[in-house]
């Protein structure tokens, strides 16, 4: 099971799972879950789960994974278009350079507004989040 683990506190965070939401492929079986929940706290270090959060972490079932990294398999559940654009850009983009976007766009990412997708939700997607 894939799970994205993301900052439940963030409003940049809540937006981003929205839009993946959006571009998902139909067979997509990513679940999601707060990095302040217990899903979190049974699958990641305790390293992984200190604050301030610096990145997104996608579990394989394996491992976690973070930044470009984990965005890279999020990409293998996006729809065509998406995942054409996501993998384009993916193996184009030096990981070090794109590495340094992510941690530029984590740093600032309080500064949007809160919003939290929880209430944008129909009830077959709400089960795909765990606590």
């Amino acid at each position: 099971m894939v799970i994205l683990f993301f900052d439940g506190e963030c409003g940049f965070c809540n937006r981003a799972i929205l839009q993946f939401l959006k571009w998902e492929s139909t067979s997509c079986q990513v679940h999601f879950a707060p990095l302040q929940g217990m899903a979190a706290r049974d699958r990641l270090s305790p390293a992984q789960l200190e604050k301030p959060y610096p990145s997104l972490l996608v579990w394989d079932g394996e491992k976690a994974h973070d930044k470009f990294s984990g965005l890279a398999i999020l990409s293998n559940e996006l729809r065509g278009p998406f995942r054409r654009v996501a993998r384009f850009v993916l193996t184009t983009v030096p990981v070090r350079w794109g590495n340094a976007a992510y941690d530029a766009v984590a740093r600032n990412r309080h500064r949007a507004s809160p919003f939290s997708c929880a209430s944008h939700l129909d009830d077959a997607v709400k089960k795909r989040f765990l606590a």
